[in-house]
Order: structure tokens, then sequence, then C-alpha cells
């Protein structure tokens, strides 16, 4: 999972957020490196289907698109999987971020890159909009495209990042390595250029304060 894929760049400190936390999955892995962890989420009903409670982490409930219920420089490190898209101004999250965290803290947010091979062949060749959920049939009346409000590319993410005013920010192909043989030579060249815009369906971006 691509979570477990992220987790990398946390290697422990005081303090831990992961935005859109969802199920908790990822702090599970994550809390036990720092000494406060905190999942923040809009709704609780990723949560509520977990087996068992969540342990050393606390769970805010607040809607990510009209702030970050933190005090300012009061993180070490964030997190936000597959968060970004879903927010109604991805700058003004991305600064809301950078507001929390303290000098040299870190952010590791991923997203669907829509420049992905497939997302282009999709409009160019079919001339259908872009969709980058992983499901299959994402135009139904419940629910469109998993509520993607946004399709960024790598570049956005680093525009984002720059504008956010973040002290430094790289991006790379986010590869999920498991069912196929040519999946971990694309993880291992995942900076390059070729790879992260147009080989991957997502896109990470590790940003400093």
């Amino acid at each position: 999972m691509i979570e477990q894929q992220t987790a990398r760049f946390f290697v422990g400190g005081e303090a831990v957020v992961d935005l859109g936390c969802g199920d908790g999955f990822w702090l599970d892995i994550v809390a036990p490196r720092y000494e406060k962890a905190i999942g923040i989420d809009v709704s609780t009903e990723r949560q509520d289907r977990r087996k068992q409670e969540p342990k050393g982490w606390e769970f805010l409930l607040a809607d990510l698109s009209t702030g970050i219920p933190l005090r300012t420089e009061s993180i070490d490190a964030a997190h936000a999987n597959q968060v970004i898209e879903h927010i109604r101004n991805p700058l003004a999250f991305a600064l809301e971020v950078r507001r929390v965290l303290r000098p040299g803290g870190i952010f590791v947010a991923t997203t669907p890159n829509v420049r992905y091979a497939r997302h282009l062949a999709r409009l160019v060749v079919r001339g259908q909009g872009p969709l980058t959920s992983a499901r299959p049939d994402n135009r139904t009346l419940e629910q469109w495209d998993d509520g993607h409000l946004h399709y960024l590319t790598p570049h956005d993410l680093e525009w984002i990042a720059g504008h956010a005013g973040f002290a430094s920010s790289k991006t790379s192909a986010l590869i999920d390595v498991s069912g196929s043989l040519i999946r971990p030579l694309l993880d291992r060249w995942s900076h390059l250029s070729l790879v992260k815009q147009f080989l991957s369906g997502n896109t990470v971006i590790v940003a400093r304060a």
C-alpha cells in the first residue's frame, strides 16, 4: 500500500499529524515514532469500521477546507495521503500546513497524477474527461470520481509548495510495487522526469518548511 511507502519519510520527533487520516492505518505505523500523534478527518465513517480502537494517537473531527485546528508551529511532520485533490483551495491548504509546521518540518503529500499516460489517452484518444480515482466506474449519481475537485501534476504540486512558502520541495512518482515485475524498476527510477510525469498514476511531494 502507498501509505506504507510514505511512512519511511517520518523518522520521529515531538508531534506528527495525518491530515485526512481515514481509518488511521498510516498513523498506526508512524505514531510510535513520535511523542504525540494526531489524526484529522471530516468524518469518522472509516474509523468506525475498524476492528480495534486506535492506540497511540488522538483524533480531531474537522473540515480541512476551512483550516487546520492546530497551533502555529506546533507540528514536526505532516502527512496528507490522497487529500489535496479533495480540498476546495489547495494553495490555502498548503499555507495552513506551512503555518502549523515548525521551521524545518516536513510535509509529505500524495495525489493522483493527471498527466499519467493512461489519463492522457482517455482524454486525447477517447475524448473523455479526467477521472483519476482507481475505481473503474466513477460517474454515478452517488459518486463522481471519488469526490476529486482538482486534477494535479507534479509541477502543480511544486508550484503550490513554492507559493505556500516552503523552503524546498521535491516530487517523485509514487509506485505500488506489488503485482508487477516492472513496478520495482519504476520505483527505483521514480525521480526521473519521464517516470513521474507519464508512467505513474500517483505523485508524492516532500516539502520542507
